[in-house]
């Protein structure tokens, strides 16, 4: 596992009334949990990946709430990033360089069966953009 860190500012929301009742113990208000998170990278790296100005994003849905797992993501990142750094975000992104339960992104990970990547590159000769899926390293994702 490569050691990473990185700076910056950060917006997630969930679609409950008032703050994220899973973690507080409770239930979604909704019966279901979507969720979007935003992060402006200032400055961070992933082994010696450079990953400062970088911007990452992703959006999530569980069909209950987290805990109770079965849920889904889908990640963008910047299209700005190299191949490294794109590669080193995704692993972050997905757990696969998080020690378990030591960030959000670990949690939600646990709790995905599949995260989306939306490659947001464009070729110069398409307009759409490519596709990849990741498998959430977790015991929770085999349900």
């Amino acid at each position: 596992m490569a050691v990473w860190e990185f700076k910056g500012r950060e917006l997630a929301n969930c679609n409950c009334e008032y703050g994220c009742n899973c973690q507080f113990g409770g239930l979604p208000d909704k019966n279901q949990c979507q969720a979007i998170v935003g992060i402006v990278i200032d400055e961070g790296h992933h082994g010696d990946t450079r990953l400062d100005g970088l911007k990452i994003a992703a959006v999530y849905h569980w069909p209950a709430a987290i805990h109770e797992g079965k849920g889904t993501c889908q990640a963008f990142v910047d299209e700005r990033a190299d191949d490294a750094q794109r590669e080193a975000l995704l692993k972050i992104m997905t757990g696969q360089d998080t020690d378990p339960f030591a960030t959000m992104f670990a949690v939600f990970a646990s709790t995905s069966r599949r995260c989306t990547n939306q490659n947001s590159r464009r070729s110069p000769s398409k307009s759409t953009s490519r596709a990849a899926v990741a498998n959430c390293r977790s015991p929770a994702t085999s349900r």
